[in-house]
This record gives C-alpha cells, structure tokens and sequence, in this order.
C-alpha cells in the first residue's frame, strides 16, 4: 500500500514539474519575442536622431520634436492593441472564433481610424502642432518636414499593431519580432543612403530619416500581414465577418 502511494506521488510530482516546465517555455516563447520587438520598435526614433546628430543640433532638435508628437499617437495605438489583445485572447482561450474575429476587426477599424486622424493633424496643421513643443522657426521648420512625411508610416503602424497582436495571441509572437528586426535594418539603411546622400541617392537630412522610417514601417507591415495570412490558411482560425 504505502509502495502504491509512494507511486502515485511520484507520478503526481512528475505531472506537476512537467506541467511548469512546459509553462515557463510557453512564457519564454511568447514574452521573449514581445519584450524584444517593443524594444525595437522604440529604436527607430533612436536610430534617427542618432544618424542625424551628425548635421547639427537643430535637425536633432527637429526630430526630436516631430518625435514627441509622434510618440503620442503610439501611446494611443498601443492603448487599442492592448485592449485588443484582452479581449481576443480571452475570446480564443474559450474557442470562440467568431467573438475573436470580432473583437480583432472592430479594434483594427479603431486604429486605422486613429491613424488617419493622426495623419490629418500631421499633414494639414504641422506647424500648429510644432509651435506647442518651440518657438525656435528653424526647429520647427525641421520639425514640420520631418514630420509630414513620418506621418505617412501611422496608418501600416496602426494595422501592424493590431495583426502583432493577433499573432501572438495565435502564438506566434516571434513572427512580428523576425519583421521588426528586418525593418530596423532597413531603416537604418536608407537612412544611411537618404540622409547623407549616399551611392548616388540625394542627400535629405531630415525628409530622409522620415522618408526611410515611413518606408521600413510600410514594408514590415507588408510583411507581418503576410505572415498573419499564412498562419491563418494553415490553422484555419479566425473566421471572416
């Protein structure tokens, strides 16, 4: 008898350490390339005004401040894919689909929405919106021209936020980081090209770094929402509306 539950214990213990073993890989697999992918996505404003830095303080400055506005829509858009992602993964966990298509194209709709009302303010009031953060006109100036053409990037932003998010609530959260690490790469090789003027491509300063980012955020959107429909026609989730 004793041997019988000396046994059962053994096995229970076995089931148990097998089962956190199995939890904290999950853990791993899915926080690992969440953290990273956050960290970069906040590198490519780093990466501007680093490369910038070498044609002044004021196109730094420039950057800085079509950055901070920038940076607000971010806030925002990842305000919606956090939202986002509570309610599909909570729709997933109980195997309704239909809820989770749902849920992923009302939020995508909130954030396209988002994007292009960020870009209006972007595009037709950019000196307004400069002229809250200085009063410097060569700053703004700078500012207003970077800022224009980065407001192009906010609308494939706003649909790769919320495909990310879907992904890693399919469990596939290394996806979206192998298309955020390519896109880094990319942006900072045309900013290297566009800033500078280099191997024969003209010499924008500040409109390159912009124009380089926008460019890097279009492709790495292309490239997540291609990732999502083959994840989708293989595991055949996520029904249409």
């Amino acid at each position: 008898m004793m041997e019988e539950y000396s046994c059962n214990e053994k096995l229970s213990y076995e089931k148990l350490s097998f089962e956190k073993l199995s939890f904290e890989k999950n853990v791993v697999r899915i926080a690992l390339p969440v953290t990273l992918q956050s960290l970069l996505q906040s590198s490519f404003s780093v990466i501007d005004q680093v490369m910038i830095g070498q044609l002044g303080s004021s196109s730094i400055a420039g950057i800085g401040l079509g950055g901070k506005f920038a940076s607000l829509y971010a806030v925002v858009l990842a305000a919606i894919a956090s939202a986002a992602g509570i309610m599909i993964s909570q729709y997933m966990g109980r195997k309704d689909e239909a809820s989770a298509a749902k849920s992923f194209y009302v939020n995508l709709g909130f954030a396209v929405v988002l994007a292009a009302g960020f870009m209006a303010l972007c595009v037709l009031f950019p000196q307004r919106i400069m002229a809250v953060y200085t009063q410097d006109e060569m700053t703004k100036a700078l500012a207003v021209r970077y800022i224009r053409i980065l407001a192009v990037s906010f609308l494939p932003m706003a649909v790769s936020s919320i495909v990310t998010t879907m992904l890693r609530c399919m469990e596939k959260a290394a996806l979206p980081l192998y298309a955020s690490m390519f896109a880094l790469l990319l942006n900072t090789g045309l900013n290297y090209l566009l800033i500078f003027g280099k191997w024969n491509f003209p010499q924008m300063g500040v409109e390159g770094a912009a124009l380089a980012s926008t460019a890097a955020q279009t492709i790495s959107c292309v490239v997540i929402v291609l990732f999502f429909i083959a994840v989708r026609k293989k595991t055949r989730a996520l029904p249409s509306m």
